[in-house]
């Protein structure tokens, strides 16, 4: 039956699509939606959104800050107007059919009201272990914020490790400890369901031959990007746990835990291992050049996206990063120094070599959790042979079930631009089955006003982004802003860190004509 328009509103106006995982593959389709004007709701299990991408250094192939490329998508997705941004939020129960579902949602208790809470960091400073987000190198601690510009802007409460609760209330000046929240049910229409909760990185403790999780120097290649980063544990500095010493020889064991048929092996490749470990690679040659070497032992390097193959002959001929074709079995640390032994065998020699490394990194891939199998069963959607979602080969963001659509990694293991153009085509997708919002039918101003500056003076606003080894490792930060101070028309020079650049329109806000 056609439905008039006022129906269609209506329809509008109650339901929304439900956008289940805050990556960013999440986050991009959640903005394509709301950038049509229908209305969202993003849903992730963690305190903040961004996913596995926060947490990285670089990103390939461009070697980008992975916070500067990021944070604009963290920054919009908090004031679309279309967007609604639900964190430590859960599925639990999806009925009904494709235009008229019923999901049921259920909320933990964050501890913290979102809206007081100013993200000053006092109680963190009460709770000396409070630490960012450092996966594998530290614990989470009472009171923390998953780091630097996080979505929502505002700490999270783990009331369980808190002693005194009276202590922590009195800490906080904007009265934002909320001691006795509750988890929270909602039930609410959806007209469709985006599925995009990612996979976890294998974890490498299980296997016995690669001292992961045992030996101090032996890390995973999230964790290495943790230690990379300028927010990470180390702030950037390049240390090995056993020492807080500087190594001289890192080296990277690809395919752990992938393309095998050994105890804990799975037979896929998950098509980002290469990359990372040659990104990580190059970046560790661009911090440190001739006084560190960089060896990636590696089966087949499978560099098959666009200018891929140009990154790897970067990595191999301008950074001279030794590539050995072969698949090390074991990993044995020496007890006095924790330096640690690899032995190969090469294509080319018959016989088995030795080799002493500094720090050793595993290049893990994903897996499906059992509790991303768990959401997959509450969905009712089927599952491949890998427990990736199950899709058609001609439409491979449609599910089994119709009106539910899936993107990025859970779909099938894909790097961050596959994800960001998955994410697209299955918003597009789940628009069809959610008319334009009541608000933008009726013709609401869509860009803010506009003025008239045809008379008015030049006003040019030079901001650096002031992050650590990124810009201050290769700038003179402060030299450069005093030389563009003296330039014509700029009226302002500043060094920002990735604090102020979360919310940069209200820094400069008071920049304006208006207000100065």
């Amino acid at each position: 039956m056609q439905m008039n328009q006022n129906s269609e509103n209506n329809l509008s106006a109650d339901r929304r699509v439900l956008v289940i995982g805050g990556g960013v593959g999440g986050i991009r389709a959640a903005l394509d939606l709301a950038e049509s004007r229908r209305n969202v709701l993003l849903i992730d299990k963690s305190y903040a959104i961004g996913g596995l991408m926060t947490q990285l250094d670089r990103t390939f192939p461009t070697n980008n800050c992975d916070l500067c490329t990021v944070s604009p998508y963290l920054s919009q997705g908090g004031r679309e107007k279309y967007l609604e941004i639900k964190p430590m939020t859960r599925l639990i129960r999806l009925d009904g059919e494709a235009g008229a579902f019923s999901a049921t949602l259920t909320t933990q208790p964050r501890y913290i009201d979102t809206e007081k809470c100013t993200a000053c960091g006092e109680c963190a400073k009460q709770f000396p272990e409070a630490v960012r987000f450092t996966p594998g190198l530290d614990p989470r601690a009472p009171t923390c914020m998953r780091y630097p510009q996080a979505t929502p802007f505002a700490f999270s409460i783990d009331m369980d490790r808190i002693g005194d609760i009276e202590a922590l209330k009195k800490v906080c000046k904007a009265d934002a400890i909320l001691p006795d929240d509750t988890p929270k049910e909602t039930v609410m229409d959806v007209s469709s369901v985006v599925l995009s909760v990612g996979a976890d990185l294998f974890d490498p403790s299980v296997l016995d031959n690669f001292g992961g999780g045992r030996f101090d120097n032996v890390v995973t290649g999230l964790e290495y990007e943790r230690i990379m980063s300028a927010s990470g544990p180390f702030q950037g500095s390049l240390v090995r746990k056993s020492d807080g010493k500087r190594p001289k020889k890192v080296a990277w064991i690809q395919c752990v835990g992938s393309r095998g048929i050994n105890r804990a092996d799975v037979p896929y490749c998950s098509g980002v291992c290469c990359m990372y470990a040659l990104k990580e690679a190059m970046v560790t040659k661009e911090r440190f050049g001739e006084d560190i070497e960089t060896t990636i032992f590696f089966m087949d390097m499978r560099t098959h996206g666009k200018d891929y193959e140009q990154y790897y002959n970067r990595a191999r001929d301008e950074y001279h990063i030794r590539m050995v074709r072969s698949r090390p079995h074991t990993i044995m640390e020496q007890p006095d120094t924790k330096n640690l032994s690899i032995a190969y065998a090469v294509e080319d020699k018959s016989v088995q070599e030795t080799e002493e490394f500094d720090m050793v990194v595993l290049s893990t891939g994903f897996r499906v959790t059992a509790e991303t199998r768990d959401l997959a069963q509450n969905l009712g959607i089927d599952l491949n042979v890998h427990d990736f979602a199950e899709t058609d080969h001609f439409n491979p963001v449609q599910t089994s079930r119709p009106g539910v659509y899936v993107c990025g990694v859970y779909e099938s293991p894909k790097d961050i631009p596959e994800t960001m153009v998955q994410a697209s085509a299955a918003a597009a997708m789940a628009a069809t089955n959610l008319p334009v919002s009541p608000a933008g039918l009726n013709g609401e101003e869509v860009f803010p006003p506009e003025r008239d500056v045809a008379d008015e003076d030049p006003r040019i606003g030079v901001f650096v982004c002031d992050c650590g080894f990124e810009i201050g490792g290769v700038l003179n930060v402060a030299a450069l802003l005093d030389a563009v101070r003296n330039r014509p028309d700029v009226v302002v020079a500043e060094a920002w860190d990735t604090a102020a650049l979360r919310n940069p329109w209200q820094k400069s806000k008071p920049l304006s004509p208006e207000t100065t």
